[in-house]
């Protein structure tokens, strides 16, 4: 049996999902940890976190558990800077945007599902309320989109799209073609 490590990242990353150890050694050879410099993460609207020295270097690491981990992070995009200090001086040495992503244990069973497979599951259902209970209804939303359907042929034509995306999704196929730009000039020419 193989056990994998854990990568050793050395910067931020860009995605983490929620519930899950955020750790990366910070090389910062301006500031350098052993020469008593102390390098903070400050995450807008989460919290401001410290490094600890490894040697030169910066550790940065957030557990998943406790009052400031990223366990109770919610999804979202949010801005981070890493800061250092010594001595009332201050700098700030990076920053960027984190997306923070749903734990899959955390997400309610009626969204696990595949986007197409919920739209079809509505379509039906609204298309059977109409025939049946002729009922007026002509939306519904799924994921935060808001599909508004006129007529049955409406209806046919979503159920129809949901099943090509479905076979899709689990034929391992590709959702769009690959679109060649070419621009007007290259950069390189003058006019």
């Amino acid at each position: 049996m193989r056990v994998m490590a854990a990568p050793v990242l050395t910067f931020m990353p860009e995605t983490i999902v929620a519930g899950t150890t955020l750790k990366y050694l910070r090389t910062l050879s301006y500031f350098p940890a052993n020469d008593g410099w102390t390098l903070k993460l400050s995450l807008a609207g989460l919290s401001l976190y410290s490094a600890s020295a490894s040697g030169a270097d910066h550790q940065v690491t957030i557990a998943f558990g406790g009052d400031t981990g990223t366990g109770l992070w919610e999804p979202g995009t949010y801005d981070w800077s890493e800061i250092v200090e010594k001595a009332g001086e201050k700098y700030v040495v990076a920053s960027g945007t984190l997306v923070v992503i749903a734990h899959p244990s955390s997400i309610p069973a009626d969204q696990a599902r595949p986007f197409w497979e919920q739209v079809k599951e509505k379509a039906e259902d609204l298309y059977l309320a109409r025939l049946t209970q002729g009922s007026d209804v002509k939306e519904f939303e799924v994921a935060g989109r808001q599909f508004t359907l006129e007529t049955l042929e409406d209806i046919e034509r979503v159920i129809a799209i949901a099943d090509r995306q479905i076979s899709r999704l689990r034929s391992g196929q590709r959702f769009s073609t690959p679109v060649v730009i070419r621009p007007r000039y290259w950069p390189w020419q003058t006019s």
